[in-house]
């Protein structure tokens, strides 16, 4: 169809995403906008809508494998419906992401529960007397970095450059006025 081709390629992903029922709703408003000024768009889309529609009938097979135990049957058989409703949609995907990510995070929160590790008295008097020196250390760095950065680089780099400047405009400015 020549009207597809005329379609930009985004313009046409917004109308598949919008037949087959996987666009936002910001997305099928911005598409329904479109379409009221242009009619080829319309057209398309009515398209598109009638084949996903067609494709949405259609029902998935389910086949039997050929196993000795029934148990494992229907094992099998309720994996492969739970695979079918996870995959079937990009939003029951991010639910099954979300989900297994959250099961990952509490299994290992339980495990990790408790380390079992006691620290004495001493210890802890020893880490805050590191903690102390370290910070004693980090806060000359800073103000060894804050005097070298206005004495020597705002002074000599940024400041006097401006006073020669204004110096050199003062100077040509009280020439034009003699």
């Amino acid at each position: 169809m020549k009207t597809k081709k005329q379609i930009e390629e985004k313009i046409l992903d917004q109308i598949i995403n919008a037949a087959y029922g996987d666009a936002t709703i910001m997305q099928k408003i911005s598409l329904y906008v479109k379409m009221l000024s242009n009619k080829e768009l319309k057209i398309v889309y009515n398209d598109y809508k009638l084949t996903a529609q067609q494709v949405h009938k259609i029902k998935i097979e389910e086949t039997e494998l050929d196993i000795e135990k029934k148990n494992i049957g229907i094992i099998s058989n309720t994996i492969s419906i739970i695979t079918c409703f996870v995959f079937a949609k990009p939003l029951n995907v991010s639910f099954a992401s979300l989900a297994l990510l959250l099961a990952a995070v509490t299994f290992f929160l339980m495990l990790n529960k408790n380390s079992g590790v006691n620290y004495t008295q001493s210890e802890m008097m020893q880490a805050e007397l590191d903690m102390k020196y370290s910070l004693a250390i980090v806060g000359k760095v800073f103000t060894s970095a804050e005097n070298r950065l206005n004495k020597e680089i705002i002074d000599d780099k940024i400041r006097r450059p401006i006073k020669k400047g204004f110096q050199t405009i003062n100077t040509l400015y009280n020439k034009k006025d003699k």
